[in-house]
């Protein structure tokens, strides 16, 4: 066959990934010492399943590069999963209907072949390639990448911003179409449906007006995220490196102490090796090593862009690589990462790009406070936002949340300029999701008043999640990021105050303190 698809690759043997490759590279294959041409054109497709790696034969780096593009296939919509199951269930059996001749696609490979590519495509290219790469070229985020994309990148980045623009009917590639390629792949169409083309029925200008904001965030954040996966591993293995897990007792097979047997105890649960040694009994504890989901929330609400003079990063900024990190270390401990309503639950290494890919191509408007959904009793919840949102709307989201008896942490995440108000003479305040703006006159007046409603409005939300026994922690942008992260990692997976742990009572410590 000309179009070859290997389903789940990853689950096979090292000798059939190499000769799939050699095919795919060198457009023949080897048997027994004789040379086999495959025909033209030759296409493959392979699948890799992200959940269950035991057993499997991940590919390596250096062979994943023969693969031109990386889209990630998520659930089918309600429509198409009804297709699916007519089709496959049904009395006809459904047959694929060609297209095009082998003929026909050769034409298109030639068609996209004699496109030119301008020097500002090929710079965006080598400046894209480049900067992720180790050296002096890339300052002082070199230090933090290990390798880079070889020149095989290179080679064939011009080929997807060549037909996407014959897609999108553009008489040359643009370099902005060079850079965004890879993070437009999943959610590109033809110009005929995209929001381009004459209004459907189905779409008004205000949907228009909301999707081109959409698709202008989109695209800015695209560009931000390769600099915030790295500053988040960065600050991950820092973190790491000067912790060992959170010890703690539990199953699991490691061995973690020894304790005093307690009156009731049955006593097959007594160690009596370690009781011989003196006059009491002691009981052998293992490890805590069973695996519960963290549920994270990172605020991506308009509020989140602010940044004053008085710090580097945007809320947003911080918010987002605070998220990141802390995936990385969670899953570093074998613990499972999700997003309400973007990511579901996953242990996979790559979980920082599966989060951030799944940030960059969701267009819809999120909220400040994260939606309603019913987390395990079992799971942890951290939300990160400005909570600046109304007590009302706090307390409804906590109590929500908290229903089903998950224990959370939430962290209020505020530039210098919001706590210090450094403002003073004629200054206009713009609320940036909607509120409308409001002028004083003399800014410096009202810094009394505001830093009192702050205060009032944390003491809220203090009293709201001391209720319930969740933590709340305040941090400012100015200050390091592995701050936050220290602390946040000290209270996941304690338990909050007054539980009970191996039946003793176990003291928390101070809840609400500064990160």
């Amino acid at each position: 066959g000309q179009l070859l698809m290997a389903d789940e690759i990853n689950r096979a043997s090292p000798r059939t990934q190499s000769a799939l490759l050699q095919a795919m590279q060198e457009h023949h294959v080897t048997v027994a010492g004789n040379r086999h041409d495959v025909p033209r054109p030759f296409h493959v497709l392979a699948t890799q399943n992200p959940i269950e790696q035991e057993g499997t034969y991940p590919l390596p780096e250096a062979q994943l590069d023969r693969f031109l593009m990386q889209i990630d296939v998520y659930y089918p919509d309600r429509e198409a999963e009804r297709k699916i199951v007519f089709d496959t269930t049904g009395t006809e059996e459904s047959k694929p209907k060609p297209t095009m001749t082998a003929d026909e696609l050769m034409a298109a490979q030639r068609l996209v072949r004699r496109l030119p590519v301008g020097e500002s495509v090929v710079d965006a290219i080598l400046n894209l390639v480049r900067s992720a790469r180790p050296g002096p070229e890339t300052g002082e985020i070199g230090k933090l990448i290990s390798w880079g994309p070889r020149p095989r990148a290179t080679m064939s980045l011009p080929w997807p911003s060549r037909s996407s623009s014959i897609a999108w009917r553009s008489p040359l590639p643009r370099a902005p179409t060079a850079r965004a390629w890879k993070a437009s792949s999943a959610s590109s169409r033809p110009a005929s449906d995209s929001w381009m083309a004459p209004v459907k029925q189905r779409a008004d200008k205000h949907e228009i007006r909301a999707t081109q904001r959409a698709s202008g965030e989109a695209r800015s954040l695209a560009q931000t995220m390769p600099r915030l996966i790295l500053e988040a591993r960065r600050i991950a293995a820092t973190v790491i490196h000067g912790l060992h897990g959170r010890r703690r007792a539990g199953r699991g097979e490691n061995f973690w102490q020894y304790r005093r047997f307690l009156s009731g105890e049955p006593a097959r649960r007594v160690d009596w090796r370690r009781s011989a040694r003196d006059e009491h009994l002691y009981v052998r504890e293992q490890e805590w090593e069973a695996a519960h989901t963290v549920w994270l929330w990172p605020d991506r609400s308009p509020s989140m862009q602010f940044r004053s003079q008085l710090a580097e990063d945007s809320k947003l900024d911080r918010c987002l690589v605070v998220a990141f990190a802390l995936a990385e270390i969670l899953v570093e401990a074998g613990e499972r990462v999700g997003i309400p309503g973007l990511v579901r639950p996953t242990g996979s290494r790559n979980v920082l790009d599966k989060m951030a890919n799944a940030i960059v191509h969701d267009v819809t408007e999120r909220p400040s406070l994260p939606p309603l959904f019913a987390p395990s009793s079992l799971a942890e919840i951290v939300v990160v936002s400005d909570f600046w949102s109304p007590i009302a709307q706090v307390r409804a989201t906590l109590a929500q949340l908290s229903a089903t008896g998950a224990h959370g942490h939430t962290v209020q995440i505020v530039d210098p300029a919001e706590e210090t108000f450094p403002y003073s003479g004629r200054v206009e305040f713009i609320e940036p999701e909607g509120a409308g703006s409001i002028t004083a006159g003399r800014a410096e007046a009202w810094k009394s008043d505001y830093e009192t409603r702050v205060a009032r409005h944390r003491a809220e939300i203090r009293a709201e999640t001391d209720k319930l026994g969740w933590s709340f922690t305040i941090h400012r942008t100015d200050r390091p990021a592995t701050e936050l992260l220290l602390a946040l990692h000290a209270r996941l997976g304690a338990p909050p105050p007054g539980a009970v742990v191996s039946g003793r009572l176990r003291i928390a410590g101070q809840i609400g303190s500064r990160a």
